[in-house]
Order: C-alpha cells, then sequence, then structure tokens
C-alpha cells in the first residue's frame, strides 16, 4: 500500500490567480487561512502556532483589497517594494498559501530543511525550508508559543544565503552535542 506524498503533491492553487485577484479567488484565500490558523489550531512541537490577527488598516502599506483582513494573512499574500515600502499582492506567494500547513505539519521530512536563528529584530524564528519546491516558511518565539511570520517563495538569489545559515545551524547544533556532559 502506498501512502500519498503530501509534500510531493504541493503544486499551485490556482492558474488563474494574478496580482490582482478577483473578490472570489481574494475569498478563497483567505478561508485557506483562516482554516488552516485560525479556525483550527496547529501545534508544532508543543507549541500553538498563533498570528497576527490584528486587522489591517492603512492601506499606505497594503492594497486597499487587503483593509480588514488579519495581518499575518496580508503578510503571506504580499511582497515588499523595496522602493516604495508598500506591499503588493503577489501571485506566487499566493498561490502557495495552501502550503504552509503541511510543510509544518510533516516538518521531519528529509525534505523541509530546519533551522534557527535570531530575526534583525533579534527574535529567535525558527524556518522550515522545502528546498525542493523553493519554499520556506517562518516562525517566531513568542511567550509560550510561535507566530507564523510568513512563508514565501525563496528566490534564486535567496538560496545560498538560506544555504548558509541552514549550514551553520547544523554546524552548532552538532559541536552542542559534542560539548562535555556536566
Amino acid at each position: 500500500m502506498s501512502t500519498k506524498d503530501i509534500l510531493g503533491d504541493l503544486s499551485d492553487l490556482d492558474d488563474t490567480l494574478t496580482d490582482e485577484p478577483t473578490k472570489e479567488q481574494l475569498f478563497q484565500l483567505y478561508g485557506i487561512y483562516m482554516n488552516d490558523f485560525v479556525k483550527n489550531i496547529l501545534n508544532l512541537d508543543g507549541f500553538k502556532v498563533l498570528v497576527n490577527k490584528n486587522q489591517v488598516n492603512n492601506s499606505k502599506v497594503y492594497d486597499v483589497k487587503l483593509l480588514k483582513k488579519q495581518e499575518t494573512f496580508c503578510h503571506i499574500i504580499t511582497r515588499k517594494d523595496d522602493k516604495t515600502g508598500r506591499r503588493y499582492i503577489n501571485a506566487e506567494r499566493a498561490n502557495k498559501i495552501h502550503w504552509i500547513r503541511p510543510i509544518l505539519e510533516n516538518c521531519s521530512d528529509p525534505r523541509i530543511k530546519y533551522f534557527e536563528r535570531r530575526n534583525p529584530d533579534y527574535e529567535y524564528c525558527k524556518y522550515y525550508w522545502f528546498k525542493e519546491k523553493s519554499y520556506i516558511v517562518i516562525l517566531k518565539e513568542i511567550k509560550e508559543n510561535v507566530m507564523l511570520v510568513t512563508g514565501f517563495c525563496v528566490d534564486g538569489t535567496e538560496v545560498g544565503k538560506f544555504n548558509k545559515q541552514h549550514q551553520a545551524y547544523l554546524q552548532e547544533v552538532q559541536k552542542q552535542k559534542n560539548l562535555p556532559r556536566r
């Protein structure tokens, strides 16, 4: 009996999705997010995976279509324009919103490259990189739980950076294992 390869079967949600989703497409995306992270809380290694439920209310940062949607959802489906500082809906990111939960649920799969590091704000983060499909999910530690920060497609220019971070983490873990016990 063969088992289903959940990770290997991940594909884009909607071939017709563009950077200007229809109301129906946006409704579908938000429904997936709400079902995966608000209505059905995910537990990961004894931690609840929480989301930032604050509603977006600034159209100077986010597309007006995203007003009144939860912050984490908006962050997942948008990409920041470095010149303007605004976040725009990105079809490539949005099309993979349904990948986040399966990646986290299957984080022990050897295809998921796990590492930890502090982000630029010195927050301790956990990275789950599905290298084969060029997608990464980032969580940050908050109190006794973790918060979903984002999930996004890893551009070719970022592969080297994540490889280095993953290798550095593995080396640090190995170093800790080799320390004498007290």
